[in-house]
């Protein structure tokens, strides 16, 4: 039977050297035919099945033997549940209540008190910074586009933010899928303690400064807001409301970011809160196993007091101990009312002093 040739061979004019191979039309099907029905990724896109080391792990759980300490349970209404406290034996604090809003999904929040109210003048735009290094800079030995697919591909989502006074983590689980909560702490526990922190994410984070910068003409909002700031308070508050601008983003260095965010991942420094549909003795075993070891293998920071200590009076508004205890369990509840002006635009922060001549 003769076969149809699908392609005879080619020979570049730019150049010779460069050709393609003859080849026939059932060569190239059946070529076609192996690649969509056994494909292999290549080893950039390979996926492992776990992103920790479960050796690891186990290694640090022996040692640090995590518990958990001072339990409190509260019932929050008829149909609410119970609101369950609690704190591990390294420091970290724990708030979960179960509700049916949402079936089958939860949501996780770990607050650490921080944020830009660590931020000096000389060390501004260091926190938000700190932000974008963290979620956008990997976890472990794996580059942040790793994680990212392998939360894709078992449904689970996470961000950051750093606001007015705490650098968050949050995540949103799914717990259809199997092992659900075991790979959400894993993720959670490589961003705590192991993160990657690549520098270009440091470099994407200018450039998106340099272009959000750039763009600011454009905006009448932005532009307004700039010009309010300006009008409004006094010089040595304005670093404090008004965008980062490019000449400040682009000095800032890794290892200053490096370090005001470590200040912050300080076990007694971290408060976790859950809430959504979830089975509470498998999410207590899991924070058990990821959260309590955090620090374990990092005496200093581990020993280290939160970044926040001793400047409560200073840029803090929280109101630590006063009202925000239940027992002895040392829960930090923001019992401060924070009342603040929208003048029809939006504010970037909200600290600093008018000027005398302030309308």
């Amino acid at each position: 039977m003769a076969h149809t040739k699908a392609c005879g061979p080619q020979v570049s004019d730019a150049n010779p050297e460069l050709s393609m191979k003859e080849y026939t039309k059932e060569e190239f099907f059946k070529v076609m035919k192996t690649a969509v029905q056994e494909p292999e990724a290549p080893a950039l896109l390979a996926m492992p099945d776990s992103l920790v080391d479960p050796a690891v792990v186990e290694a640090l759980v022996a040692k640090a033997q995590p518990s958990i300490r001072d339990r409190h349970e509260e019932d929050i209404g008829p149909d609410e549940g119970k609101l369950v406290r609690f704190t591990l034996s390294n420091g970290v604090r724990v708030a979960y209540r179960r509700n049916s809003a949402r079936p089958q999904e939860f949501r996780m929040r770990v607050s650490a008190v921080g944020g830009r109210a660590l931020e000096t003048r000389e060390q501004h735009g260091h926190a938000v910074a700190g932000a974008a290094l963290w979620i956008n800079g990997g976890a472990g030995e794996h580059p942040a586009e790793v994680v990212s697919r392998f939360a894709s591909m078992h449904q689970l989502s996470y961000d950051c933010s750093c606001g007015a006074e705490t650098l968050s983590f949050d995540l949103l689980v799914h717990t259809t899928v199997d092992q659900a909560i075991e790979r959400a702490m894993s993720v959670l526990w490589l961003y705590l303690a192991h993160p990657l922190m690549d520098s270009r994410a440091l470099d994407r984070f200018k450039t998106r400064i340099q272009r959000s910068e750039q763009s600011l003409p454009k905006s009448v909002e932005r532009t307004t807001t700039l010009e309010l700031v300006r009008c409004l308070f006094t010089e040595e508050s304005q670093w404090r409301l008004a965008e980062l601008p490019y000449h400040v983003a682009e000095k800032i260095e890794i290892d200053q970011v490096k370090s005001l965010l470590a200040r912050q991942l300080v076990p007694s420094n971290l408060e976790v809160a859950i809430s959504g549909d979830f089975d509470p003795a498998e999410l207590e075993a899991g924070l058990v196993r990821y959260c309590g070891i955090l620090g374990v293998d990092d005496d200093a920071r581990a020993s280290a007091a939160p970044a926040w200590r001793g400047r409560e009076d200073e840029v803090f508004r929280l109101h630590y101990g006063a009202g925000s205890r239940v027992g002895s369990a040392g829960h930090i509840t923001d019992d401060t009312e924070r009342a603040y002006v929208l003048m029809a635009f939006p504010t970037v922060n909200r600290w600093g002093r008018l000027v005398a001549s302030a309308p």
